[in-house]
């Protein structure tokens, strides 16, 4: 999920048209693969996490600040 963060931070920059599409592209994966794991849990019977954990949310919040510098 984190991944997904990361991955939308970088297409909103779009200073070059191929990063912008790599980053649409893995933010549309990562939101896919996200939904699959969910259904899986959900069958399963576990929980997933809403939201990111700590660690990963300070590291998308360090990215974030990185390109708004």
């Amino acid at each position: 999920m984190a991944g997904a963060e990361v991955a939308q931070l970088g297409g909103q920059k779009r200073a070059d048209a191929a990063v912008a599409q790599f980053s649409e592209r893995m933010t549309k994966d990562h939101a896919a693969l996200g939904e699959r794991l969910a259904a899986i849990a959900r069958d399963a019977g576990v929980s997933a996490p809403a939201a990111l954990d700590k660690e990963r949310a300070a590291y998308a919040g360090r990215v974030a600040e990185r390109e708004r510098s």
